[in-house]
């Protein structure tokens, strides 16, 4: 059933986003039509083809980047240790010795690596217990395309980063401290959406992260987005931006808690809201 509305609320951890839709309604709540079942056909030439894929990469990088950005927001700094303390995101990439371009073999190393990192974090048990997001790379500078991993941690111990190049052992190790930054999925998105448009990443994932991950949530329900809106104190305002999008003139309204808050934490009466 299709919806309008003209406000939107996207959560993730502590930084809120209100999104005002002056000029046209936001439409939700439809499927995508099947066009295997379309009659008829529609003919196009070469040249079309090329600028739909293009376009269509384009639409396609652009939400990959957004859901980079809302996926490293949603999880910073909401991992606690077990006696509650919350884990300072680490952010690393790894590169290979070795002129290692295909992909797949890249893949197959990496996921051994997070495994043996996964064994040592957990003190030996085999359960997937590390939570994090990781990109590839190229470096194409100056070693023709080899690739390398930009990935963001969200639960990784510092006292085990100390362990990260011996696990790692096939290159080298860079470590990033990103405590002070504000808005961890801006700042990390910038690295690990550069090459998401990459053609030899095509039949591949453009990123791919751990199970278990915190989700973004979003409120497109005008009446309930409107009403946290309202309940939110003014002093989390840290950025209003106009700009022109898909909807016409859009309004956001940016929010910052502090880094291990979430609305529910500040907000108990949210939980009204959800029954």
């Amino acid at each position: 059933m299709l919806k309008l509305t003209n406000t939107k609320l996207v959560i993730t951890g502590s930084i809120v986003e209100a999104y005002f839709f002056t000029n046209k309604p936001l439409v939700y709540g439809f499927s995508v039509p099947n066009h295997n079942k379309t009659r008829g056909k529609i003919i196009i030439t070469n040249e079309e083809s090329k600028l739909r894929k293009l376009e269509s990469r384009k639409r396609s990088m652009r939400r990959a980047g957004s859901n980079i950005r809302k996926l490293v927001n949603a999880n910073a700094w909401q991992w606690k240790s077990p006696v509650g303390v919350p884990y300072m995101p680490i952010f690393a990439t790894f590169t290979f010795r070795d002129d290692i371009r295909d992909i797949k073999k890249a893949n197959i190393s990496f996921s051994h690596f997070i495994r043996r990192l996964n064994y040592i974090v957990s003190n030996g048990s085999k359960k997937c217990t590390l939570k994090y997001i990781s990109v590839i790379e190229f470096q194409d500078l100056n070693r023709d395309g080899v690739v390398h991993y930009h990935t963001v941690f969200f639960n990784l111990p510092i006292d085990k980063t100390d362990f990260l190049p011996k696990i790692w052992a096939q290159g080298y190790v860079y470590l990033k401290k990103i405590d002070e930054i504000n808005n961890v999925g801006a700042y990390i998105s910038k690295y690990m959406s550069l090459h998401l448009d990459d053609g030899r990443l095509d039949e591949h994932k453009h990123f791919f992260s751990s199970k278990g991950l915190f989700q973004p949530t979003e409120v497109r329900e005008q009446n309930k987005a409107r009403s946290i809106i309202e309940l939110i104190p003014k002093e989390y305002i840290t950025k209003t931006n106009d700009f022109d999008g898909y909807q016409g003139s859009v309004r956001c309204i940016s929010y910052k808690l502090n880094k291990s808050e979430t609305l529910f934490d500040i907000l108990p009466e949210l939980n009204n809201l959800y029954e």
